[in-house]
């Protein structure tokens, strides 16, 4: 992870990037707009035309507030790379641009006395940071598009030859979406090991001479691959002709909200936030998932009785399925599932071994000749796992979290990957929205425990947004 990471808008020339840059102001005025209007017609549909105000009251406050909306987004740094590369954050900055901005429209509409209902103030800070939201999304989405057409891209070299030059060039390469182009790497030493269509393009002592000569806008070095003695001096080289330098942290799979940059003395330290799993925040979640948890059961009761009742014609056997599961601490319990494959399923697994697609201790079979005809349309659409929803109510799961284990899986963990146990199970989670079922082990691995690192409310809240689009679309559902 690097202390600047190609987020919304790197181009590979300096003109490229003030285009995206007004192309990301113009959505932004666009979203507002948008959700001034919006926000007018659901008003006027609930309190109607006396009590919300005639339209071009509205439209005239609308019209005055817009510069305010754009001086407040870029007051929250919302024009700024390095506080949109994180999505979370991208997000409270809108949050917090947009109650200013409704402030600011509010007194503005007090001075001109121009007569704007509060209903319809109120509604517009929904619509705002969805419109807001939704716009930036878009925009993320095309420049990813672009650029895995080769376009927009920034010229990078890499500055080191070790495992981690290598690794940030192979993420680099391997997703175009970043935003960079890899020219090839600067080093003193041979590569530990060969990178596909790259190689070595000059000493460390070389690499303004062939950044100027490649075209490079930007210089990423390894910083466990170069003397601090020698990135220093590249740095001020290579600022003074106006090439970009970043440089990479040793650490991997930390958030980088957790990161903070401070000065001891003329030395830059970035200071890393405590995983917090404890306190308020905690509660918070709890609160949430008992709440969330109640509700969404009490909705799909009908869908859930239906399914049982289809599982109980289609085969043999109870429709309700519980399986031994470890959860936090390695408690062991009891895991509710709506009954996909027919009864005496676990007994017939160690035929099924040698079609196993999946790597490590997981068991993934994508025709599994266990399953049952209504069990695969349930698990199509996620719809056996609502039981688990009384897990959550009895406190031995989470609406989000790494998956449940089984205790044979837990018995092939390596110890780091028994931290998964410091935490509840989940319905959801990070390893679920990223690929489910075409996920590898390692991936999963990963993806549990950055999440279990870098945990927050917001974090879960993104993936349980997250969640609704991957069931629906079924990726990795098998």
């Amino acid at each position: 992870m690097g202390l600047s990471v190609a987020g919304v808008w790197p181009a590979a020339k300096r003109s490229s990037g003030w285009r995206i840059k007004v192309s990301v102001v113009g959505v932004d005025v666009l979203a507002v707009a948008l959700a001034m209007l919006f926000a007018y017609v659901l008003t006027e549909s609930v309190l109607g035309a006396s009590r919300n105000g005639p339209f071009a009251s509205n439209a005239t406050l609308g019209l005055f507030s817009l510069p305010i909306w754009l001086i407040c987004i870029a007051r929250c740094g919302l024009y700024r790379l390095k506080n949109v590369t994180d999505r979370l954050s991208e997000f409270r900055r809108i949050v917090r641009a947009t109650l200013c901005s409704l402030l600011a429209t509010a007194s503005l509409g007090f001075a001109l006395k121009i007569d704007a209902s509060r209903g319809w103030l109120a509604l517009l800070f929904c619509t705002a940071v969805i419109a807001l939201t939704t716009g930036r999304g878009i925009v993320r989405s095309t420049l990813a598009t672009r650029r895995r057409r080769g376009e927009l891209l920034r010229s990078v070299l890499v500055v080191g030859g070790n495992a981690e030059a290598l690794a940030l060039a192979e993420t680099l390469t391997g997703d175009p979406a970043h935003g960079y182009r890899v020219l090839g790497f600067l080093s003193d030493h041979p590569l530990a090991d060969p990178v596909a269509g790259l190689s070595i393009l000059g000493s460390v002592g070389e690499t303004l001479d062939v950044a100027l000569e490649s075209g490079a806008s930007c210089v990423m070095i390894a910083s466990s691959a170069v003397d601090p003695a020698i990135a220093n001096r590249l740095v001020r080289r290579l600022g003074d002709v106006g090439i970009h330098v970043e440089l990479s942290l040793t650490l991997r799979d930390v958030a980088t909200r957790r990161l903070t940059m401070r000065p001891i003395g003329r030395h830059p330290i970035l200071h890393l936030e405590p995983a917090r799993r404890s306190g308020s925040p905690v509660a918070a979640k709890r609160g949430f998932d008992v709440v969330f948890a109640a509700v969404i059961l009490l909705c799909a009761t009908p869908i859930v009785l239906v399914a049982m009742a289809s599982i109980r014609v289609d085969s043999r056997g109870p429709a309700l399925f519980r399986q031994r599961r470890v959860g936090k601490d390695g408690k062991p319990f009891s895991v509710l599932k709506l009954r996909t494959m027919v009864q005496g399923a676990e007994a017939l697994l160690p035929q099924l071994l040698a079609a196993n697609e999946a790597d490590g201790p997981l068991f993934k079979m994508r025709n599994d000749p266990r399953t049952t005809r209504i069990g695969r349309v349930l698990r199509k659409f996620s719809i056996d796992e609502i039981p688990q929803l009384w897990n959550v109510l009895r406190g031995e799961m989470s609406l989000v979290g790494p998956r449940p284990a089984l205790p044979s899986e837990m018995e092939r963990w390596h110890a780091d990957l028994r931290g998964r146990l410091r935490v509840k199970p989940g319905i959801t989670g990070v390893w679920q929205v990223s690929g489910r079922s075409n996920s590898s082990f390692d991936e999963y691995a990963t993806l549990d425990l950055y999440y279990i690192d870098n945990w927050s409310f917001s974090a879960d809240l993104a993936i349980l947004l997250r969640t609704i689009p991957v069931v629906m679309m079924n990726r990795g559902a098998y």
